[in-house]
């Protein structure tokens, strides 16, 4: 991981992709398969992991269509929220598209931009909730993982019972850390890893690497260190189906 990324050139350069991103998409009235903004939206994914993920040992799930992604604990880095709504909205809609029931962890903003998005896509939305991450974070650090794999198992069953074929879950960390602590999300991400294996669920954290390269008022050293250590895959270049 890079002490100097804030002075680093890829910043200043992931910066100005996503102002011409942002441009595009409202130039070209949301159109999320125009070839251009596909390519920009690649090209600043590509950037950002080359800043925050150098040294990362992940598999990466890019060029994995078909496949399923259950039992993975998978990461996500955004820069600027554009960027993120973008390939949130085709990685849900991956899920809708393989019957997965969909939990959204995450600032109510980012929550309704993306819902909008998707009600404008036609792509259904009955299957996707927004739910309070803290009650699990919370439940690992009184009751442990044991606990906490039964409360999944639980939901699991639960979504099996109504006919999807599993969860699929997106968390936002600077989310989870504003509504409990550092420390408490660390033990929780931690533990995340052992809590999908093997079960019919996937999670994807989503990390703001405009805020590590910046503020790090969120993502800080420890919580993009432990990023790099704790997940299983790294999410690509969208390419799943």
């Amino acid at each position: 991981m890079k002490y100097n990324c804030i002075r680093c050139q890829l910043n200043e350069d992931i910066r100005k992709m996503e102002v011409k991103l942002d441009h595009l998409i409202f130039e070209r009235k949301g159109d999320l398969m125009d070839p251009e903004i596909v390519q920009l939206s690649g090209d600043i994914e590509r950037y950002t992991a080359e800043c925050t993920n150098c040294k990362t040992r992940r598999d990466s799930i890019a060029n994995s269509s078909g496949n399923s992604i259950f039992g993975c604990h998978i990461s996500f880095y955004y820069y600027g929220l554009s960027h993120l709504i973008m390939n949130m909205c085709s990685y849900i809609a991956s899920g809708v598209r393989k019957n997965e029931l969909v939990f959204l962890s995450m600032e109510t903003e980012v929550f309704d931009k993306l819902m909008a998005l998707l009600q404008r896509l036609n792509i259904p939305s009955e299957s996707i909730y927004l739910y309070p991450v803290e009650e699990m974070i919370m439940l690992n650090k009184e009751r442990g993982i044991s606990v906490l794999k039964n409360k999944v198992d639980e939901f699991v069953n639960d979504a099996k019972n109504r006919g999807f074929s599993g969860i699929r879950w997106i968390g936002q960390p600077s989310y989870a850390m504003k509504r409990t602590s550092k420390s408490d999300f660390l033990e929780f991400e931690l533990a995340l890893t052992e809590m999908v294996a093997d079960k019919e669920i996937s999670i994807l954290c989503i990390y703001d690497s405009y805020d590590y390269v910046t503020t790090r008022k969120y993502i800080d050293e420890d919580v993009m260190r432990e990023s790099v250590n704790t997940h299983t895959h790294i999410l690509g270049n969208m390419d799943i189906d």
